[in-house]
């Protein structure tokens, strides 16, 4: 294979952490790659580590620019990525070293446009080596069709995976008309339904390719902000959207989801003292509006077609009088 992959990492102060993703990204078994790093205006050693990256690897570029935010970063790698396929790596994480090899081959091998590879949460990443992998393993690929869309454990268990930007390799012209919404923290959400939409074919390896560090000053432990609704804000966004395309199967995944972030915040709110009800309000609203939408089938069932009326009809009604 002879098929160049761009790599993009936003970096924003990640000096302690920087360098252990800079290896397991240089020294990828597969070499075709440019390197893209985005300094999104880092304060730390952080961009003076991306610039001794690029004296010794010439596949390594840098972007300096002012602080735009994640969203921002990752649309300015995306802008001069020249690879045919392109994926993700966050600047506090890393990957496993075969991570391109083996999704590339995988993504050629099958005629697919994603190849979503599983991951491993970690805290050390001393604990964390890469696992050898076996042809028997890489051949466990499983396209992802119509069986995987109705089995309620694998959308639970895969979810994760399935929605974040990293882990993954993508064919580059999927985002030709698609950006990450920049000021929104859970950016994801917001953008990977669509892409995945949009593919013809999306493989799924279970192997752990990626290496996802668990930080306790992450955004999601830390205090609660209104900057968290974005989440909730998605997948109303994701309701909308499926609704109008009639993809039922999918409104009854976004529809739990949904009620699962509703709650998140909600907690969150009252753990900390802030009055929910200004915020949580308009998406109670939306959601009286389009529960009609959610309609009794096979996948949903009667016990949850009852939980979320009485929850839309009765318990929220109380709350928000």
């Amino acid at each position: 294979m002879d098929i160049l992959v761009s790599i993009v990492i936003p970096i924003y102060n990640v000096g302690q952490y920087l360098k252990t993703c800079l290896d397991s990204v240089v020294r990828q078994s597969y070499g075709n790659i440019e390197i893209i790093l985005v300094d999104d205006g880092s304060t730390d050693e952080s961009g003076g580590i991306c610039d001794e990256y690029a004296e010794f690897d010439n596949r390594v570029q840098v972007i300096h620019k002012a602080n735009g935010g994640l969203s921002s970063a990752r649309n300015c790698g995306m802008e001069i990525a020249k690879g045919a396929y392109i994926a993700f790596v966050d600047s506090d994480d890393f990957i496993h070293n075969r991570f391109v090899e083996i999704l590339l081959s995988i993504a050629i091998g099958n005629d697919s446009d994603i190849v979503v590879g599983d991951f491993e949460v970690f805290i050390n990443e001393d604990k964390c080596k890469d696992k050898e992998l076996t042809g028997w393993q890489i051949e466990q690929a499983q396209v992802l069709n119509e069986k995987q869309l109705y089995d309620n454990d694998f959308i639970h268990k895969e979810t994760t995976c399935l929605t974040v930007a990293w882990g993954k390799i993508y064919k580059r012209e999927l985002f030709n008309d698609i950006i990450y919404p920049i000021g929104k923290i859970n950016e994801d959400t917001h953008t990977t339904y669509r892409v995945m939409d949009k593919a013809n074919r999306v493989v799924y390896l279970k192997e752990p390719l990626y290496f996802w560090r668990e930080r306790t000053d992450s955004i999601s432990r830390g205090k609660f902000t209104t900057k968290q609704l974005s989440g909730l804000e998605a997948l109303t966004e994701q309701f909308s959207y499926f609704n109008a395309l009639k993809r039922q199967r999918y409104v009854e995944i976004v529809t739990d989801a949904w009620w699962d972030w509703f709650f998140y915040c909600y907690n969150r709110m009252n753990e900390q003292g802030i009055d929910y009800k200004e915020a949580l309000k308009p998406f109670y609203k939306y959601m009286c509006n389009h529960i009609k939408y959610v309609k009794l089938t096979k996948s949903v069932g009667l016990t949850n077609w009852l939980r979320y009326r009485y929850l839309v009809y009765y318990k929220l009604r109380k709350w928000f009088k």
